[in-house]
């Protein structure tokens, strides 16, 4: 007999791959006529085509990753989803600055890497994947899933509403150099923060089923500023080195981008700020309620994009980013606290956002006459983040104590036994 887990993966699976094939063929055949209407600029072979092939062959990545998180393999989870977009940019790297490809470079990278992982992803369920479906099962997954699936929707159309405005105003140079800016100011959130988000979803059904009320609120809150803290301080990282982290992924000549990649970089901490209070609605199961909130940050978007890109181009494109993800991020806390009241420590956020400000504004102290000595202060500042936190009385005892714990066990006993 097959077990649940094995029936259930086999179910998802087939349901997964043979959606996205139809959907995939339905584009392919369909879609170009719509695409050459919304955007004239860009060709829809082999843009969208190879966008298209490979979203198809990334679909068994869902079931993987779920798979990780369902037997607790956090660390596996993360080291795969960190493996798999630092391949796509060292692929697309030499893509773009040596061989000229362009946009078609990081499009084509992607491909490539998303086909070679099919099979890593394909190894890593093969245990798991049977022949069977079950139609009973369906039915319970789409109950679920599908109050996600305008979310999904409305996410990329957040991220996207820019770009295709702009391209109705602006030059295709001025696309490009707001997509340099967006994909550099995300990187670091979607190679990190994203991928330790989805990997500790199931530690927060665990917590909620095995703990108390009152103590699992606790370690949500807990949770939740250092998840905030660690968010701040990639934001400060993208936002600080972001000039040289579009010499590494795009080239100088986009050298325009870096005062947009420190707006959308803050965009993309509000954007990932939102995880935290969100998860409230999935564990009270009360998805619908992102909907809403999600339309509230597209309409922002789009009303602010409207105002702001005519007059300011790029900026005002990241402006507008800036005010939907903010605004949703708000809004979402306000809402989910009413579905379920977590004592957030205000008190240690407000410090976290306190040492983020102030480094932020130190970052127009350093002296640009020389780039070496520009990046030396650019890391002077980031490594200055920790050391006011502990300055201020942010960190409590217990994790100052663990942190010397884990000195001691990996630093220490390293320098004695080499």
């Amino acid at each position: 007999a097959i077990d649940y887990r094995t029936r259930l993966f086999s179910t998802l699976f087939f349901l997964i791959f043979g959606s996205s094939l139809l959907i995939s063929v339905l584009l392919l055949l369909f879609a170009e006529p719509l695409w050459r209407a919304l955007v004239k600029d860009v060709p829809f072979s082999p843009y969208v085509v190879l966008v298209i092939f490979s979203a198809l062959v990334t679909a068994p990545a869902v079931l993987t990753r779920t798979l990780f998180r369902v037997q607790g393999e956090a660390r596996r989870f993360v080291k795969l989803d960190f493996l798999y977009t630092l391949s796509i940019a060292v692929l697309a790297i030499p893509a773009v600055v040596i061989f000229d490809m362009g946009a078609l470079g990081p499009l084509l990278s992607t491909l490539i890497v998303s086909t070679i992982f099919f099979f890593v992803y394909i190894r890593h369920l093969r245990l798991h994947l049977t022949f069977g479906f079950s139609i009973s099962l369906v039915k319970q997954v789409l109950a679920f899933g599908l109050p996600e699936i305008p979310v999904r929707v409305g996410n990329w159309m957040l991220k996207s509403i820019g770009q295709v405005m702009l391209q109705h105003y602006w030059s295709l140079a001025t696309v490009a150099v707001f997509s340099v800016a967006f994909a550099v100011a995300n990187i670091l959130f979607e190679l990190v923060i994203n991928a330790v988000h989805w990997a500790i979803q199931p530690f927060y059904y665990q917590v909620a089923k095995e703990e108390a009320q009152d103590k699992s609120d606790e370690i949500f809150a807990y949770v939740g500023t250092l998840n905030t803290t660690i968010i701040l301080f990639f934001g400060l990282c993208t936002s600080l080195l972001g000039k040289e982290l579009i010499w590494i992924f795009a080239s100088s000549k986009y050298a325009d981008a870096e005062p947009i990649v420190t707006v959308l970089a803050i965009s993309a901490i509000f954007q990932f700020l939102f995880f935290i209070p969100s998860r409230v609605f999935y564990l009270e199961k009360k998805m619908l309620y992102l909907t809403p909130l999600l339309l509230f940050a597209v309409v922002i978007n789009i009303g602010c994009n409207l105002l702001l890109i005519p007059e300011y181009g790029a900026v005002g494109a990241a402006w507008a980013n800036l005010i939907a993800f903010g605004g949703r991020s708000v809004l979402g806390l306000i809402l989910a606290q009413r579905v379920h009241y977590i004592a957030y420590d205000y008190r240690r956020i407000g410090k976290a956002f306190a040492v983020f400000m102030a480094l932020m504004l130190a970052r127009y102290l350093i002296p640009a006459e020389s780039a070496v000595l520009e990046f030396v202060f650019k890391l002077a500042l980031l490594a200055m983040y920790p050391i006011l936190l502990y300055a201020i009385g942010f960190f409590q005892e217990r994790e100052l104590r663990r942190a010397r714990e884990i000195f001691r066990e990996q630093v220490v006993r390293r320098v004695m036994r080499s």
